[in-house]
């Protein structure tokens, strides 16, 4: 179990605060902090801990509540949180999980994927690296198996002790973690570091916040400070923020990485540095079960446009679109676009590493309910996985009309070819 020795709640240097007004606030804000991290460590060493865990997963939280709260008081609400994130904290985070490691709600909610943290640590090099607003610190983990010294800082005391709990657990001790805020550090910090990686808060309060410049700590304000003491930042921003408020938002950008898992867009990540860039690289990467598929694209191009279907069909990854950057590389691999307001493509030919779905085409046919019907009647498909694209239906009503559950293999595409709306059926190769 972390010892109090290595967690730092206070601010590192008393230059750092400049006013007895700012002093009273912050001296507020991290003896609370000190104090709910006392509590946490308390949780943590309890050796029954395990135990509670167990018989909360055996009998259910509010059973074991009811029953215990009287004996353990708060504890029970540490065992019962820690028993209903379990199912998503192992899919999210099984290493972590299995080494017996602990989260929040909130934390599991907004840190990196495993996965995906174990991309970024083959981008993000150096042998010192610094990580801001660094959270449960997955991405530390990852980052600090190719580094020599890690130095994480995150404002928040609880989170810390949970961090060094899960940095024990997994047998790492390369990491630092100071409890202080970013803007607090970078005033008294007199060191440099090979790499920046920070990860900003996008939440006020119970609203989300888009643009970096909202964000906590302000990126965008801060960028000046931490390229003087290092010529690689990274920002890990939200997979709803878009390429074209970056650039807006940003001087210099020298990559621009839209990542995603199986399918689903996670993030984008920026690497900024002192180099000036007229155009920042693209690349496009998805995680995979077993493999990673990433694409790295500096021009636009535009595929054909096709009439008639063809053998098969092939529907571009989510990163690959998110990044719009999807008719680029289906040009690079001569596939023929259906219209140029979908991300679907045909072609005669299969392409087994193609970054998205590549699916044969069984049937195509008009939109319309009664013949989709019959046809899938006739071919005994009771699941299909209806997917429209530049289209105005209804696709819940459709599966209604249709009479079929949504799953199974078998795909429905509903798209205009060449301006005009079909149906395609399609199955995976």
């Amino acid at each position: 179990m972390p010892t109090e020795g290595h967690l730092s709640f206070l601010p590192q240097d008393e230059t750092a605060v400049t006013t007895k007004a700012n002093t009273r606030i912050i001296l507020k804000f991290f003896i609370n902090n000190l104090i709910n991290s006392h509590k946490i460590k308390e949780y943590l060493a309890n050796k029954e801990l395990r135990t509670y865990l167990t018989l909360a997963n055996t009998v259910g939280n509010q059973t074991f509540i009811l029953k215990y709260k009287s004996q353990l008081g708060d504890l029970t609400h540490f065992v019962a949180e820690q028993n209903k994130l379990a199912p998503k904290f192992k899919a999210k985070l099984p290493h972590l999980f299995a080494a017996g490691g602990f989260i929040s709600s909130r934390a599991l909610e907004q840190c990196t994927a495993e996965a995906v943290a174990a991309y970024k640590s083959q981008l993000i090099t150096g042998k010192k690296i610094l990580t801001l607003a660094a959270g449960i610190g997955i991405d530390d983990i990852a980052l600090s198996k190719v580094c020599e010294e890690l130095i994480g800082i995150d404002n928040d005391g609880d989170l810390n002790t949970l961090a060094y709990y899960n940095f024990e657990a997994v047998g790492l001790t390369n990491i630092k973690r100071l409890t202080q805020t970013a803007e607090d550090f970078l005033q008294v910090n007199t060191q440099t570091f090979d790499a920046i990686y920070i990860d900003p808060d996008r939440r006020d309060g119970a609203q989300r916040q888009l643009l970096l410049a909202e964000h906590q700590p302000n990126v965008i304000a801060l960028l000046p400070q931490l390229l003087a003491i290092s010529n690689q930042v990274w920002i890990k921003c939200s997979p709803l923020y878009d390429i074209a408020m970056a650039l807006k938002e940003l001087p210099s950008i020298s990559h621009i990485y839209v990542i995603s898992e199986r399918g689903e867009v996670k993030e984008m990540l920026l690497q900024i540095s002192n180099e000036r860039t007229l155009e920042p690289t693209i690349h496009c990467t998805d995680i995979g079960a077993t493999e990673i598929k990433t694409n790295r694209f500096t021009s636009l191009a535009m595929p054909d446009t096709s009439n008639t279907l063809q053998s098969y069909f092939f529907e571009a990854g989510a990163s690959l679109v998110k990044a719009r950057r999807h008719h680029t590389y289906a040009a690079s691999l001569d596939l023929r676009l259906l219209d140029k307001i979908v991300p679907f493509y045909t072609a005669n030919l299969p392409h087994s590493s193609f970054m998205g779905k590549c699916m044969a085409i069984k049937a195509s046919f008009p939109i319309n309910p009664k013949q989709i019907k019959l046809y899938l009647k006739a071919e005994g498909i009771h699941q299909i996985n209806l997917k429209a694209r530049g289209l105005k239906l209804d696709t819940k009503a459709l599966i209604k009309a249709i009479g079929v559950n949504e799953g199974g293999e078998d795909f429905l595409f509903l798209t205009p070819l060449a301006g005009k709306p079909i149906a395609v059926h399609c199955t995976p190769l």
